[in-house]
């Protein structure tokens, strides 16, 4: 079978016609501009066997970042597992905004809380190279596939390790010029869990207690033993619950307290500044 004629067959297959070029590519191992140069090129029966399993696991539900083992973010190409969750889009509004709150500042230390596979992390890392970034998270195998990302990338000024949230910190210092993180905030009825990508994805990474809320709580009220003075937390965290954060956030006595949205225009990052 064709290249052209493969793309084809896949087109009438999946509801989404680019997954058949993404399936393409990565079983042939090539880039897009070689296969529209050669449609005419063979696919050998073993890489038409995996592309029939991947159109069939598509078909079936499974995200398409898990069937290839990886999903951009910020222009970084990432593996990704079962293990971690899937980075979105939306997330790089996070990195958007640390970037312009630290406003050209340089050799700062940041902390990045549940790195799932070290998108936030390795981003701010690539963008702040004179910077330090230290990852952390509680599933150790999602750790190791962080810490093979930034092997992958050749990124040097980030290291990640395992903890529960502040955990690896044995006394509170304050050590850190921002504090980020994409912290589990959905709550376990939320029927979202039930359908798309989410449904496929590990569940300790995306649920919380208390209406979602339990872990911004805990990092909201830590955060600030952690930060320098002036020091930036950022958090994201689900479309109705940015007034909550917010009063999380003035309760626990930081300043400039604000919200930004997502480019669907929905509440989704909650920011502010800690006090000395």
């Amino acid at each position: 079978m064709k290249y052209q004629t493969w793309l084809n067959y896949a087109y009438n297959k999946l509801l989404f016609k680019r997954e058949a070029l993404i399936f393409l590519k990565h079983v042939l191992k090539k880039k897009e501009a070689d296969i529209f140069a050669y449609p005419e090129q063979e696919i050998t029966s073993n890489q038409q066997m995996r592309l029939k399993k991947l159109l069939l696991l598509r078909n079936i539900g499974l995200p398409v970042a898990y069937l290839i083992n990886e999903k951009e973010f910020w222009s970084l190409p990432l593996f990704v597992s079962m293990k971690t969750m899937i980075p979105r889009p939306e997330t790089e509004h996070l990195v958007e905004l640390s970037l312009k709150l630290i406003n050209d500042r340089r050799n700062l230390k940041i902390l990045d809380l549940g790195v799932g596979a070290g998108s936030i992390s390795l981003a701010l890392a690539k963008e702040l190279p004179d910077s330090s970034i230290i990852g952390v998270d509680i599933d150790e195998s999602v750790v190791s596939i962080a810490t093979q990302n930034s092997i992958n990338l050749s990124i040097s000024n980030v290291k990640f390790f395992k903890s529960n949230w502040f955990s690896i910190f044995h006394r509170k210092n304050k050590f850190f010029d921002m504090i980020v993180s994409n912290p589990p905030y959905v709550h376990e009825d939320d029927p979202c869990l039930k359908v798309g990508d989410v449904r496929y994805e590990p569940r300790k990474a995306l649920i919380s207690k208390r209406d979602g809320l339990f872990d911004i709580e805990l990092i909201v009220k830590q955060s600030k033993f952690f930060l320098k003075e002036s020091g930036w937390l950022i958090i994201e965290h689900g479309c109705s619950q940015s007034e909550q954060v917010r009063k999380l956030f003035m309760y626990h006595s930081y300043a400039t307290v604000k919200t930004i949205q997502d480019y669907s225009g929905k509440d989704r990052i909650t920011f502010g500044r800690s006090k000395s």
